[in-house]
């Protein structure tokens, strides 16, 4: 049976802690200046000051605009929140922690929306968070489901969107179990230049990074990605193909039905100018699929290219724990702290998602 991931009250302890040691995560709860509130104890026909909050996710989302933040007071709101209203910030309240339950998403108006320092608990919904819009960022975000749909989805029904940031969230337990093929902690469905940075990605029933079928000029970097039904794939269908991703500065490891890394082209054509260099990789739970010494790298590679990969464990302070901090003496250390090197920086600047990757 699978470990179950870090519990959402026990989130903000622990992200705090990986900052000290990986200097990619952001407090929960950081300050913020709030235009509008809300509070469980509120009333949508209030004022949403502090004094009068509003009730809901959706009335508090609704109430904003461009250039304002939204914030929610600690406890559990329930209900559908969408976001239509571009360049808004929806976040806790300063020194709290809020925990949203049920349908999450950014829509196609909402462009330039931060969503940050909140619970995301996605039951019932099939697919939270959804994300819709242009220049969209995550961050700071513990988000799950229970293990009943797929978190977050980039684009599709008829949207693409461009230069999503995805970083320094905890994602976990995403997906029915057992595993289905079709429940992931990040689904980049049809989208351009995302950003998938700093985030514990585990425990989710299927892939951890799913890319399919259009997911082009994606940036998946310093994450910790582990115990997943499968770690990261590049995927197409029906004549698309995921193009141009790149895979590099992560730890991918322990996943629990095939690879850490594998692709996926069906009868069509294949992708091409997928790279997956200087990761740190190791184990699956299937001896089959645990190949090139123990890697869990598909071979042979198809639609994608892999090197100066290091097959190591990576030694987690407490996975058991969903603790992701690495051990003093662990060999990926160094994969992590390398990501924003200088040669990654100039490739930045030359990729479509040049003004996402800044951004991030």
């Amino acid at each position: 049976m699978r470990k179950k991931g870090t519990h959402l009250g026990t989130f903000s302890g622990l992200v705090a802690t990986a900052a000290a040691a990986l200097a990619f995560a952001s407090p929960a709860g950081a300050s913020a200046s709030c235009d509008r509130v809300a509070s469980p104890s509120g009333s949508d026909s209030a004022a949403g000051t502090v004094a009068a909050p509003f009730k809901t996710g959706e009335k508090l989302a609704s109430s904003l605009s461009p250039g304002q933040t939204g914030c929610f007071r600690a406890g559990t709101f329930s209900g559908s929140t969408s976001v239509r209203v571009p360049n808004v910030t929806l976040t806790s309240y300063p020194g709290e922690r809020a925990t949203l339950v049920g349908y999450f998403a950014v829509a196609s108006q909402g462009s330039g929306d931060t969503v940050k320092d909140l619970n995301i608990d996605g039951r019932p919904a099939i697919a939270t968070p959804q994300i819709s819009a242009d220049n969209v960022t995550f961050s700071g975000n513990d988000v799950t489901n229970h293990n009943t749909a797929i978190c977050f989805t980039v684009g599709g029904f008829g949207y693409r969107p461009r230069n999503t940031v995805i970083k320094n969230n905890n994602i976990h337990d995403c997906g029915r179990l057992p595993a289905q093929n079709g429940d992931h902690g990040i689904y980049i469905d049809d989208a351009t230049g995302t950003i998938v940075r700093g985030n514990w990605i585990h425990n989710n029933a299927d892939f951890g990074v799913h890319i399919y079928p259009n997911g082009d000029n994606s940036l998946v970097t310093g994450n910790i990605i582990d115990s997943n039904g499968e770690g990261v794939i590049f995927a197409g269908a029906g004549g698309q193909t995921s193009d141009n991703n790149v895979v590099e500065h992560n730890i991918i490891t322990n996943s629990q039905v095939r690879q850490n890394v594998e692709s996926y082209w069906g009868s069509g054509p294949v992708g091409v100018g997928n790279v997956v260099t200087n990761n740190c990789i190791k184990g699956a739970a299937d001896p089959y699929y645990a190949t090139q010494n123990g890697s869990g790298i598909l071979s042979p590679r198809v639609g994608f290219t892999a090197r100066s990969n290091l097959i190591a464990g990576p030694r987690y302070v407490n996975r058991a724990a969903g603790d992701y901090r690495l051990q003093p003496n662990s060999p990926c250390a160094s994969i992590l702290r390398k990501r924003t090197g200088k040669k990654k920086k100039k490739r930045a600047k030359k990729t479509p998602s040049a003004r996402a990757k800044a951004r991030a």
